[in-house]
């Protein structure tokens, strides 16, 4: 597992104009919809050795929200 800032993802990921601010990236993290963690205060996306974020084998949902709607869904 590499970690990555979330300033240098966005720099390697995104063409100029097309990135997400780091709130977004932040927030994609928490919602599980990236893969990520935040350690010592400083967020990290959890990358490949190329850089690309990591694959997950299903995401988990970051809350008791996410929990409800998705047993629903589910359902």
């Amino acid at each position: 597992m590499l970690k990555m800032r979330i300033s240098e993802y966005v720099e390697r990921n995104y063409a100029q104009g097309s990135r997400p601010s780091l709130m977004t990236v932040k927030r994609r993290i928490k919602r599980g919809e990236l893969p990520g963690v935040k350690e010592g205060g400083r967020w990290y996306v959890l990358v490949n050795e190329d850089g690309t974020p990591q694959q997950r084998s299903g995401l988990q949902p970051v809350n008791a929200l996410v929990d409800r709607v998705m047993s629903r869904i589910e359902s």
